[in-house]
């Protein structure tokens, strides 16, 4: 895959995000720290999440995360199962993209794409569209017709029984704490979709089927994903996007991880250095695994809160302790 079709589709990611909402959002912030952690792997031929460096990752955008979802914030405390079965998170779509586009081999990026789906969601609806989407992305090669029966063949062969059994310890709660039938909505949710690969209008999976009319009918995308699926087609000015040279750097090394240009040895944190940035004082440089060499600007506190500005490598950030 070509350098233009791995830029691009991340470009859009950023640009969307930053453009509809006059700044990066959580879906800015959940791109970046998935591919922060992504490393290739030694033995096999694919890129993988670290989940402990994910997870290391995630507790730290709590405090200076520029926006949220009640799924993402589900994660930290008092977790609730309900949430967790029933919201859909709206970064899902969007972080996943680069784990699609940095792996050849699609049963890399399946069980990628699930168990980074099952992190912050167990929706249905969410999960089986994410598979679909990757698959769509995945399989730009074929024609659009080739391609459609490529993914009714993905949905055909999700046997409940073999995902679960792979799967099901991804889960953060319990199929029992499920309200309603597990298997017979995952059933029900697998036959929409095959009616939507049949061209069937439904209420649902409203993502996938903008992508399957923009494959069909070459109209113009109305979802972010859909938009991203059109630029992975096409060459594109990356001239004509405003975001900040960051991202690119970011779409680049995604596009090195695809190619293995980079050594999985360098990528690796064998003993994680995370200092406590809130005890830190103003003007102190310090080393921090996960954001680099970096120093406290400003600090700032009130009876109710304590505010640390720091300047890193990447950027700054405002991180909040309440």
């Amino acid at each position: 895959m070509d350098f233009d079709r791995i830029v691009n589709p991340l470009m859009v990611l950023f640009d969307q995000d930053n453009r509809i909402n006059n700044r990066p959002t959580h879906i800015t912030d959940m791109i970046v720290l998935t591919i922060k952690s992504l490393i290739p792997s030694e033995n096999y031929v694919s890129t993988n999440i670290d989940y402990t460096r994910y997870n290391e990752e995630i507790k730290l955008w709590k405090h200076y995360r520029h926006g949220e979802n009640e799924s993402l914030m589900n994660i930290f405390e008092d977790f609730n199962p309900h949430v967790y079965w029933n919201y859909k998170d709206d970064s899902v779509y969007q972080r996943i993209m680069p784990i699609i586009l940095v792996n050849n081999d699609f049963s890399t990026v399946k069980e990628e794409v699930i168990k980074n789906v099952l992190f912050t969601t167990g929706n249905i609806e969410t999960l089986i569209e994410a598979l679909l989407l990757s698959g769509i992305l995945h399989y730009q090669t074929l024609d659009a017709n080739a391609m459609i029966d490529r993914l009714k063949e993905e949905v055909i062969n999700l046997s409940q029984s073999d995902f679960l059994n792979k799967y099901k310890k991804y889960y953060r709660t319990p199929i029992e704490t499920y309200r309603g039938n597990f298997s017979i909505d995952l059933e029900r949710s697998k036959i929409q979709t095959l009616n939507i690969l049949n061209l069937q209008h439904s209420n649902k999976f409203k993502t996938l089927q903008d992508c399957i009319k923009t494959l069909l009918d070459n109209k113009e995308p109305e979802t972010i994903i859909g938009k991203c699926i059109n630029a992975h087609k096409k060459d594109m000015n990356n001239e004509q996007y405003d975001f900040r040279k960051y991202y690119y750097q970011l779409a680049n090394y995604v596009y090195k991880l695809r190619k293995g240009r980079i050594d999985p040895k360098t990528l690796k944190i064998e003993k994680y250095n995370l200092p406590d940035i809130f005890q830190l004082k103003e003007g102190q440089a310090f080393y921090h695994s996960l954001l680099n060499r970096s120093k406290i600007i400003r600090r700032q506190e009130t009876d109710n809160n304590i505010i640390v500005h720091i300047n890193t490598k990447s950027g700054k950030y405002t991180f909040k302790k309440y």
